[in-house]
């Protein structure tokens, strides 16, 4: 398949032949119409309509047989080189300039502006607008005055790769067609999507001067292969992360319960200390005998086994207290002969 830039240069030279073949027949007519006019330039209004000055009046003339760039207005973008096209005719003709105006069959517009060929001393303005590249042949029957001159400049304009057919202008189509062969050639999906996208819907519409440049069924062509790269390069959707399920409780909560967990219970020590025993009035040792008798050694202090449990109990039982008359305790001293009042439960001393 041709590339972008390919079908475009053909469709210019196919449009440069097909316009040219018929051009000396309609000139010898035209030629027979001429009535020209002296006037004054009064000032430039875009790159292919001035004001000029005759029999005291200002009149608004389009040039015949051309087309330029339309400049941005009500806030739109100018066309690519409107500026460049509109900059060449105030040099060419600045304010005050003398030229001859020329008439060709049909003389007014639909916006009534004068359907003129301008000439200057260096010659047909129409023409070198062409020649340079800024401006494109336009004829609309029945006015081919100037038809054969027009495309020649024209054809060679697109030879000569200028102004509107400089590749090295950013906005040309020339240069447009190019960014996006070359973004496919290098394998840039993301530019060459851009770029085809961009210039699709430029050459859809049909009033742009982009479009006007390109025969229809060029165009047509063209439009064709930017599709092609548009639907080959669209970026695909980026992929959505994952989501991991969340796990669903095995038991709902009852409405009552609170959603903070209980605290555990701080376990009790496994040995349980006894309530203090109220103190009890301590018995008188008994009289010593008078009589001898073999001394009895004292049963040996006994210390209580620590109890244990093996779960700390919902509620600590208190141990009875002793009664106020139960005799305490005692521990006897190595001998039998002296002894100390212990608490019966715990062995330590009263």
């Amino acid at each position: 398949m041709p590339s972008t830039a390919a079908v475009v240069a053909a469709s210019v030279a196919a449009s440069v032949v097909a316009v040219g073949g018929i051009t000396a027949t309609v000139f010898a007519v035209a030629s027979t119409s001429d009535r020209d006019s002296a006037a004054e330039v009064v000032k430039i209004v875009d790159g292919d309509t001035l004001d000029v000055r005759y029999s005291g009046t200002t009149h608004r003339v389009r040039l015949l047989n051309i087309d330029t760039p339309e400049l941005g207005r009500e806030g739109a973008d100018s066309e690519c080189l409107a500026d460049e096209a509109k900059a060449f005719l105030q040099k060419r003709l600045p304010a005050g300039s003398r030229v001859t105006l020329t008439w060709d069959k049909e003389r007014h517009d639909r916006y009534d502006r004068e359907l003129r060929g301008v000439h200057d001393e260096h010659g047909l303005v129409n023409v070198a607008l062409v020649r340079s590249g800024l401006a494109v042949p336009m004829h609309i029957s029945p006015n081919y005055r100037y038809r054969s001159e027009v495309d020649e400049a024209h054809a060679a304009a697109s030879q000569g790769k200028v102004g509107l057919f400089d590749p090295r202008r950013g906005c040309t189509l020339a240069a447009r067609s190019e960014r996006v062969d070359q973004a496919v050639q290098d394998g840039d999906p993301a530019t060459a999507y851009k770029e085809a996208v961009a210039l699709r819907a430029l050459l859809r519409d049909p009033d742009t001067f982009a479009s006007r440049l390109m025969g229809q069924a060029e165009r047509t062509a063209t439009i064709a292969r930017l599709d092609k790269i548009v639907t080959d390069h669209r970026p695909k959707p980026a992929a959505s992360p994952t989501k991991k399920p969340t796990p669903r409780p095995t038991t709902r909560p009852s409405p009552t319960t609170s959603s903070k967990p209980k605290p555990k219970p701080t376990p009790r020590p496994t040995t349980s200390v006894p309530a203090p025993t109220p103190p009890s009035t301590p018995t008188p040792p008994p009289a010593p005998s008078t009589t001898t008798s073999t001394p009895v050694a004292p049963p040996p202090a006994q210390t209580p086994a620590p109890r244990t449990t093996s779960a700390p109990p919902p509620t600590t039982s208190v141990p009875k207290p002793r009664p106020n008359n139960a005799a305490p305790c005692r521990s006897y001293a190595p001998g039998g002969k002296t002894f100390t009042y212990i608490d019966c439960d715990t062995g330590q001393p009263l």
